[in-house]
């Protein structure tokens, strides 16, 4: 008998590559997410930084309301009024008498006029 020699059949793609292609996907797609992860991680450690300088400002902005409630209800007291009259105002309290304290004047030294150098005086007599 004659054996017939057979035709192989040529597939367009073996299986071999095509595992190959499907790891290659795969690793494609792994580092995709993995960069798309990183990218988020980096967000929210910069958003996070955000937050805790805005809990610090708002910190910082009820302590300033704290101390101006504490100044609105300090200048509603009638002691803080008449501080204000008196210092500010030069008013003076009923049956107060006020004594002005007149300052010390200086004793003007007159100044000793110093010997010029040399190149002073010719600098002096060029008119500069």
């Amino acid at each position: 008998m004659i054996t017939k020699k057979r035709q192989r059949i040529k597939k367009p793609f073996s299986p071999i590559i095509f595992k190959y292609f499907a790891v290659l996907f795969v690793l494609v797609i792994l580092l995709f997410l993995i960069s798309a992860n990183f990218k988020l991680y980096q967000k929210r450690t910069a958003l996070g930084g955000q937050i805790g300088e805005l809990v610090k400002k708002i910190k910082s902005f009820e302590e300033r309301n704290q101390e101006m409630k504490a100044q609105i209800s300090k200048s509603q007291s009638k002691e803080y009024l008449e501080e204000v009259a008196f210092e500010k105002l030069n008013l003076k309290p009923k049956g107060a008498e006020v004594g002005v304290i007149v300052p010390v004047q200086e004793s003007k030294q007159e100044e000793v006029p110093k010997e010029k150098n040399f190149w002073e005086k010719i600098l002096e007599k060029l008119g500069f």
